[in-house]
């Protein structure tokens, strides 16, 4: 109140950190605070919510394993370092057993220092054990130089810890391994991009194995960032990135607010990407997040609970529902769930079967009955990513829940048009397994594919015995990487002028009988069509000839009287 009055009256305030209590050191306030001071960071507060993470992290894995991780894989990104005073950068430096300096100005010094190994302990089950240091390495989004050179100097001077066996110092076994120091890996440049699987897994026509996926991350992100005299010297070390991928214990990102894995595509871009690059090279690692939201409550969630948790609290949360589907913008937020769901699937593989089955029941509750066109779009999308889920064999879906999943979604297309997302119009091989085990009616499985190949111009080829499995694939159609697979029965194609101008919607169709196996048509040609339908073209190409020959005597007219007057 003294500094306000202070101020009120034109007097000086002393500047000041403005940030949340809870991580910063802010108190007392009073001050004229500015923002965030990257320079300060990590705080000493936040250098203690680390070590209450760090410490949970590893009990986690020692009572999983009966010992402690070799090498932890972490995500970092600068907007949580900021809004954190870089705990997650804290955690980085606690698991190495390097410890941040202070100025006396709060100025954290780019040299840290070595905690001893007898001071590295930690109690577990009562029993108090001194741990290892252990090997870490992180992906991060940030182009700040003061962070970058703080941990590159941490796991030098951890790797230099006089006196240690390779059993008590992880980074020097690993340097015996590999040869190299090399630890914050990102992007070629000091760039804000994503590692590339957000871009390509919605395109789902376009990557048929999660192998595919794994590929684009470590071309993209196996760039290791340098600290030099010069400033960040960032070169390719694919080598050693996947030498510590491939021996990656766990990977761990922290969760600082209410933003998680399924309102963005981020998660699975940047810690989705790294799990499955690990197992892509043959790792195995645990994937634990750390909930920090309450510094006193650090919570780890494996990232499977994390997702069920997010699963039943939103998706299937009336209450959350009821604040989104009121709007337009509210249904294609809920529906771009869906597809992160997808994402977390493609990547972590942490979705069960149970959360599936739950999340495709939502979609046929009377919340998701179209009545308007951007209802009957994110409706589309959403039971879109279901379908194809199953398609993958990402699910193995109830045959007749799976085949109402499919009716409705094509009733909804004929109805109000295809919604063309990547995962719908773009993908033929998804079109041509929606239409298989359909309950639907001839008539309508033909309206349906006029409507798509009218916005897409593609034809759909329906298999004339296929039957949907127990597992929701439909049997010799689609392999669970999505390519298409040729089938022994006779096929054919279809095209909006095959389809009777006499065929009508039917609302209601065949229902699937009660073993769950679902009616497959043919969806063949027409083979005679109405006179009407024959003379169409022939009416409208002269009609358009009267056209010209009208536009071009009106043009000329006045030319043609003076050639006759002369």
């Amino acid at each position: 109140m003294k500094n306000l009055l202070n101020a009120l009256n034109g007097g000086f305030v002393t500047s000041g950190l403005g940030a949340d209590p809870a991580y910063a050191d802010v108190l007392p306030t009073g001050v004229n605070f500015y923002a965030t001071n990257p320079a300060k960071m990590p705080t000493k507060a936040a250098w203690e919510t680390a070590k209450k993470i760090v410490d949970q992290l590893l009990t986690d894995y020692y009572q999983e394993h009966g010992k402690f991780p070799e090498t932890i894989g972490m995500v970092m990104w600068g907007t949580e370092l900021l809004r954190t005073d870089a705990i997650a950068l804290a955690e980085f430096l606690y698991l190495l057993g390097v410890q941040p300096e202070w100025d006396d100005n709060g100025d954290v010094k780019a040299i840290s220092q070595l905690i001893a190994l007898e001071n590295l302990t930690i109690t577990i089950d009562g029993v108090t054990l001194q741990r290892p240091r252990i090997d870490v390495f992180t992906t991060a989004v940030t182009s700040n130089g003061i962070w970058i050179n703080l941990m590159n100097n941490a796991v030098k001077l951890a790797a230099e810890a006089p006196g240690e066996t390779t059993d008590q110092n992880y980074i020097k076994k690993h340097l015996s391994e590999n040869g190299s120091l090399d630890r914050i890996f990102g992007l070629r440049g000091l760039v804000l991009e994503g590692t590339g699987i957000s871009d390509l897994v919605p395109n789902t026509s376009k990557w048929g194995s999660s192998d595919e996926l794994a590929s684009v991350y470590l071309s993209r992100v196996s760039y290791a960032w340098r600290s030099t005299d010069n400033g960040v010297s960032i070169q390719q070390n694919r080598n050693t990135f996947q030498y510590l991928l491939g021996n990656m214990d766990l990977v761990t990102q922290t969760i600082d607010s209410t933003w998680r894995l399924l309102d963005t595509d981020d998660y699975y871009d940047w810690f989705g990407g790294m799990l499955l690059a690990s197992q892509s090279l043959g790792g195995n690692p645990d994937a634990i997040l750390a909930d920090i939201r309450n510094k006193n409550n650090v919570v780890t969630r494996t990232a499977q609970e994390e997702l069920e948790l997010e699963i039943r609290s939103q998706l299937l949360n009336p209450t959350y529902q009821d604040s989104l589907l009121s709007t337009a913008s509210g249904w294609m937020e809920y529906a771009s769930r869906y597809e992160n769901l997808f994402g977390m699937q493609a990547t972590t593989g942490c979705v069960s079967n149970q959360m599936w089955t739950l999340a495709a029941q939502n979609l046929l509750s009377d919340r998701f009955t179209a009545n308007t066109d951007y209802q009957a779009y994110a409706t589309q999308s959403m039971l879109g990513w279901v379908i194809e889920a199953s398609r993958r064999g990402m699910w193995q879906a109830d045959p007749q829940l799976l085949t109402a999943l499919k009716d409705k979604y094509m009733q909804i297309a004929t109805d109000y048009g295809v919604c063309c997302c990547h995962h719908t119009c773009g993908n033929l091989a998804f079109n041509q397994y929606m239409v298989m085990g359909s309950s639907l009616s001839t008539a309508q499985l033909q309206q349906f594919s006029a409507v798509l190949q009218g916005a897409t111009g593609e034809l759909i080829t329906v298999g004339s015995t296929g039957q949907t499995g127990q597992n929701g694939q439909n049997t010799g159609q689609t392999s669970s990487n999505g390519q298409s697979q040729a089938g022994t029965s006779d096929s054919g194609s279809i095209s909006p002028e095959d389809v009777s101008a006499a065929q009508t919607t039917s609302t209601s169709g065949q229902q699937a009988g009660s073993t769950g196996e679902g009616n497959a048509h043919e969806v063949s040609r027409v083979g005679q069509q109405s006179s009407g339908q024959s003379n169409m073209p022939i009416v409208a190409l002269v009609g358009v000839l009267l056209l010209v020959v009208l536009v071009g005597f009106g043009y000329f007219r006045g030319n043609i009287r003076e050639f006759f007057r002369k």
